[in-house]
Order: C-alpha cells, then sequence, then structure tokens
C-alpha cells in the first residue's frame, strides 16, 4: 500500500512543478518591458497615413452571375393551399 501512496504523491509533485513552471512563464513573458509595435513597418514612425472616408448607408444588391452551368437554390420553401378546390374567378385587375 505505501507503493501507491508513494506514486500518488509523486504525480501531485509533478503535476505542482509543471503547473508553477507554467506560471512562472506566464508571468516573465507578461512583464517583459518591450512594448508591442503598432505599426510593422520600420523606419515609418511619425509619418501620416492617408485614410479615405465614406458615408455608410443600406441598400439591396443584386445578385447576379454571368456563367454556365447547374444552378441551385439558395432554399426552398413548400407552399400548401389552406382551402381546398379549383380556382374560379379573379376578383382583381392588373
Amino acid at each position: 500500500m505505501k507503493y501507491f501512496e508513494k506514486v500518488t504523491t509523486m504525480k501531485k509533485i509533478i503535476a505542482a512543478t509543471f503547473i508553477f513552471f507554467l506560471v512562472t512563464c506566464g508571468i516573465i513573458t507578461s512583464c517583459s518591458n518591450k512594448a508591442p509595435e503598432a505599426n510593422s513597418l520600420k523606419g515609418s514612425k511619425g509619418k501620416a497615413v492617408p485614410v479615405t472616408v465614406a458615408v455608410v448607408g443600406t441598400k439591396d444588391v443584386p445578385m447576379e452571375i454571368t456563367t454556365f452551368g447547374t444552378v441551385q437554390a439558395h432554399s426552398s420553401v413548400q407552399l400548401k393551399a389552406e382551402v381546398g378546390g379549383n380556382l374560379t374567378l379573379v376578383h382583381f385587375r392588373k
């Protein structure tokens, strides 16, 4: 029984050492004095960057594709009549 207690204790020591190592690595890397650079281009610090501005709006964009092949719908629906029977008269004009 003492052998299994030693194995369990050894596993706890190894796990604690591993966690301590991970925490120490995290602290060392996060406490670095080197600040990340906002601009990755070297030699361009302090230079103005041109920016294009536009007004934001909402509009429909037509989906048109000119090609050949097979067309498949994005989605489909099933229509079912609520009332059965035949249409005999249309009560509106075009």
